[in-house]
């Protein structure tokens, strides 16, 4: 079986193709935070810092090491990971939660990974469909904000974590 390779295809204001970049060599995202509002599962592939620049210079957030997530699982492309629940634990005082940014359900990491996860060859799912994976800018540098919970969300904490997202200076 021949091996193919997999183009970004880019499409123009008519919707017909316009150029196509081979994956391997995309720049898109290069020096950019997109901020999530979302845990991560920092192990993952996706988060592979191979070919990544350093922390753009307006970057002022920092990865918090937590409940099973240490700081040192960020690298320069999961560049930034903190929690908010300070409003959960006010309105629900019995409430048991992992005081972390680590994900337990596996949301999170999957839609960061579709924005900007990197290039990871041979992924499948479940044994189907096996292939080359690759975010839409799989050279942007991400930041977490943890602020939806097994238990639910809470306004207060939603905000605290976009506010954080722009004074780190996520775009």
């Amino acid at each position: 079986m021949a091996q193919s390779d997999t183009y970004i295809i880019h499409m123009d204001s008519s919707n017909m193709p316009k150029e196509s970049i081979r994956v391997e060599k995309s720049d898109s995202g290069r020096a950019t935070v997109p901020g999530r509002v979302d845990p991560v599962w920092p192990e993952s592939k996706r988060y592979d810092d191979d070919g990544m620049t350093d922390d753009p210079a307006r970057w002022k957030g920092t990865c918090e090491s937590d409940t099973q997530f240490n700081s040192s699982l960020c690298n320069k492309k999961l560049i930034g990971a903190r929690y908010f629940n300070k409003g959960m634990l006010a309105k629900y005082k019995n409430i048991t939660t992992m005081n972390s940014t680590r994900d337990t359900e596996g949301h999170g990491t999957h839609t960061s990974s579709t924005a900007v996860g990197s290039l990871v060859k041979g992924e499948y799912y479940f044994g189907y469909a096996p292939g080359t994976a690759i975010g839409v800018a799989p050279k942007a540098h991400v930041a977490v904000y943890k602020a939806i919970w097994e238990g639910g969300a809470i306004s207060s904490d939603i905000l605290a974590a976009m506010d954080q997202a722009v004074s780190d200076g996520v775009v």
